[in-house]
């Protein structure tokens, strides 16, 4: 029996993990609201609470995760590391994240779920591998290849899929994935037009009329990234235009 206040918690923190290891906040949240709405209503817990704790887990996830496409973009986009960027991230988002799951602990609700909610460990090793090894500092195209052949050799051993199917998948992924490929291979080449004509130095130079230390310059291009990440509706290509500048 799971302590019912814990439920709405739990979904946080596992939905928390789901996007670290995923490195996707939204393929984190399209995968897990469906499980996170079927708990709450099993348990009679609020189905808004639920979905809130995934969305708040896999926002949380994504923001540590080494292998999202927001931190290779900013960590290639400032010559940064991976490593110095996740300790950074740890510092600031772990203490939202435990207010967070005290808060949903608190507000949670009063249901519970019984019932056999035993799990096979060896299905979790791909996601436990990458996220060791992008830690540890291993090259991440080299984890991402690791742990999708690591998925794939599970899947087909234990009979949950064949090598078409497994190949399909991979194929899926990448089709899913052109679309943000163009656009980001487009808006890359536009950035190296600005740069070659001067718009660049010329957004330096008047940012720097504005940030007078090194606080105001992290609030300046803060900023600059929000505004470009609400007009474009794409945190990633915020990134890749905002990088150069910074």
């Amino acid at each position: 029996v799971i302590p019912p206040s814990l439920l709405i918690p739990g979904i946080f923190i596992m939905r928390g993990f789901a996007a670290l290891t995923l490195g996707t906040s939204t393929g984190a949240q399209a995968a897990f609201i469906p499980v996170g709405v079927a708990v709450a209503q099993a348990a009679d817990l609020s189905v808004a609470a639920a979905g809130a704790a995934v969305i708040a887990g896999a926002y949380f996830g994504d923001n540590l995760s080494i292998i999202s496409d927001t931190t290779i973009a900013a960590t290639n986009g400032v010559g940064a590391k991976m490593k110095d960027k996740f300790k950074m991230n740890v510092l600031i988002a772990l203490p939202a994240a435990i207010i967070t799951a005290i808060f949903y602990a608190v507000v949670g609700g009063t249901g519970k779920v019984e019932g056999d909610l035993s799990f096979n460990f060896i299905n979790i090793l791909p996601y436990i591998f990458v996220l060791i090894a992008a830690i540890a500092g291993l090259d991440v195209i080299l984890v991402l290849i690791i742990g999708i052949v690591m998925a794939g050799v599970l899947g087909m051993v234990q009979g949950q899929m064949g090598v078409f199917q497994f190949t399909k998948a991979i194929g899926d992924g990448m089709e899913s994935m052109f679309t943000i490929f163009l656009v980001a291979f487009l808006v890359s080449g536009l950035v190296a037009l600005i740069r070659y004509y001067g718009g660049i130095d010329w957004i330096i130079t008047a940012m720097k009329t504005k940030a007078k230390g090194r606080k105001s310059a992290e609030y300046v291009i803060s900023l600059m990234s929000g505004v470009l990440s609400a007009a474009l509706s794409h945190n990633t290509l915020a990134i890749i235009i905002s990088a150069p500048i910074a």
